[in-house]
């Protein structure tokens, strides 16, 4: 599913002032998955770090080692057994929450390795600023949320998609009955599924086929949540 925060992370991208960015966002809202797409997808080499599953990754920013990002991306590559090419790679820390030092060695990467491009996601990351180790105006950051209409829309219909950006908002003539319609249909659908990722891929997958069962199984799912 397209997601339009994948605009926003190619803007990060071509910046001259570009920093390691801080990817915000609730659980499930889709973080991982837009940065891996965003990933393999405009650059050459994407290497991801889940310090959840990877726990031997967290002994690299043990507090007995130094921050320096040249050891970091050699003790990196020696675990990943990869070779890390600062111009093509994006390195994506996530679920940083569970290790403080990777998040305090962004300053270092900002001040010593701008060159590469580096994003971190995880969890609770809103009591970690308040964290003396807080790498405080050295990092951009940038707040994912559950998918909105739009995102909805395009994954429900591309066909209306269109149609749906080619309304201008400041045009006070009424919009065709016909496209209104379908419209408030699918906003229905969408209030009653809600924009959770997981629960939209739920109901996608069975709307074309039985629509009671694709919101109820939606439903269902979203309850787990």
């Amino acid at each position: 599913m397209k997601r339009l925060i994948l605009n926003s992370l190619i803007q990060w991208k071509i910046s001259s002032t570009r920093k390691p960015l801080i990817l915000r966002g609730a659980r499930q809202v889709g973080k991982s998955y837009s940065v891996k797409e965003f990933g393999e997808k405009e650059f050459k080499q994407f290497i991801r770090i889940d310090f959840l599953l990877q726990k031997d990754a967290q002994m690299i920013f043990s507090e007995k080692k130094t921050f320096e990002p040249r050891r970091i991306l050699k003790d990196i590559g020696f675990l990943l057994n990869t070779e890390i090419n600062l111009s093509e790679a994006l390195l994506f820390f996530d679920e940083i929450q569970e290790c403080p030092g990777a998040l305090t060695s962004l300053k270092y990467f900002q001040e010593q390795m701008p060159e590469l491009a580096l994003i971190v996601a995880g969890s609770y990351l809103g009591i970690m600023v308040n964290e003396d180790s807080f790498p405080v105006g050295k990092v951009d950051f940038l707040s994912m949320y559950p998918m909105n209409f739009e995102e909805f829309l395009m994954s429900y219909n591309s066909a209306l998609h269109m149609e749906y950006n080619s309304i201008n908002i400041k045009d006070s003539s009424q919009i065709d009955s016909l496209y209104h319609q379908k419209f408030l249909e699918v906003w229905k659908r969408y209030l009653a599924i809600g924009g959770m990722p997981e629960v939209v891929s739920t109901y996608l997958e069975y709307h074309s086929v039985n629509e009671l069962r694709a919101i109820s199984s939606a439903r269902k799912f979203r309850c787990s949540f």
